[in-house]
């Protein structure tokens, strides 16, 4: 997906290209959660009464009631299949000749790519790896910790938490929908685009700086809208980071997402345990949720200050 969108859109056009691409990820979080419900249900239309009685009752309910027990590989098996049927149609419905490689289709007389290590030694690469690690944290920090902290410290219901997630996906989805379309919006009116970008990306950090009010914010619409303004700035981040990295190499762009996607998930499972730690410490969730926000507004900074100037013309 990032190498296509690099490939056949104009570099004005990448950051909303990205987010389309990107939205995908975020429907499919709100999307998921909801058919594996469905199929358990139908697995084991029992399934939620048995649990009330379990929780009043014990396990002694559950070992005589003959529930079935292994509903749970079901909803892996259709999702799993349904893998299948899309590999199908993506082979039954590309044109043969989309599928050729750069390689077999490279003129003889071509120059050969630059070598990887001019990439590593381009300042917008350290700079982006600060980037992704940074949005990534902020994320992946919401999506692990939110469901545990609406449910143990505000006392959410599994109901009422899953449908603040599921709004908390959808206006992230339309972060990164707004945001892609900000960044082609300025450059029409003649703003250059990496300025573009940096300036989509700052309105990204500013919303994710919410993250400061949440432990302060009541339940109900002022913590909903606190938490929608964080996913809007968490994912609406993204499009612009994918953008800035195409601008670095063509021949190299499965490197430098392997390398830049892989950096920043290493990073996580280092910040995992520490922020497990912070938690169980403090008995919050909140001191958290309120730092990792910040993450992204500190690595805008960098990206306004180190990003070349040349490049923003």
């Amino acid at each position: 997906g990032i190498r296509t969108t690099r490939a056949v859109l104009p570099p004005e056009e990448r950051s909303l290209g990205n987010s389309i691409f990107q939205s995908g990820t975020a429907l499919g979080a709100v999307i998921t959660p909801l058919t594996v419900l469905a199929l358990l249900r139908s697995a084991d239309p029992e399934e939620g009464f048995r649990h009330a009685v379990i929780a009043v009752t014990g396990g002694t309910y559950a070992a005589v009631s003959q529930a079935p027990a292994d509903t749970w590989k079901y909803p892996f098996r259709v999702i799993g299949s349904l893998g299948v049927v899309w590999i199908v149609l993506w082979f039954a419905t590309v044109p043969r000749r989309w599928l050729h490689t750069p390689q077999q289709t490279q003129l003889p007389t071509a120059s050969p790519p630059p070598p990887f290590r001019l990439i590593l030694a381009d300042r917008r690469f350290w700079i982006l790896l600060v980037l992704v690690v940074a949005i990534n944290v902020a994320w992946h920090g919401y999506r692990a910790w939110l469901p545990l902290y609406l449910q143990e410290q505000r006392n959410y219901s599994e109901v009422g938490m899953s449908q603040l997630t599921t709004a908390y996906y959808l206006v992230a989805d339309i972060g990164a929908w707004t945001l892609g379309g900000l960044t082609l919006l300025l450059c029409r009116w003649g703003m250059p685009v990496s300025q573009a970008r940096i300036v989509a990306l700052g309105l990204a950090s500013i919303a994710t700086l919410a993250t400061l009010l949440i432990p302060w914010l009541p339940e109900g619409t002022p913590l909903l809208v606190g938490l929608l303004l964080v996913a809007f700035g968490a994912m609406g981040a993204f499009p612009t980071y994918f953008a800035l990295s195409q601008d670095l190499s063509l021949q190299h762009q499965g490197k430098v997402s392997g390398f830049l996607g892989a950096s920043a998930h290493v990073s996580l499972a280092l910040i995992y345990p520490l922020e497990g730690w912070i938690i169980a410490w403090t008995d919050s969730y909140e001191s958290v949720l309120a730092v990792i926000g910040l993450a992204p507004a500190l690595a805008w900074l960098i990206v306004w200050w180190y990003w070349p100037r040349e490049q923003r013309s």
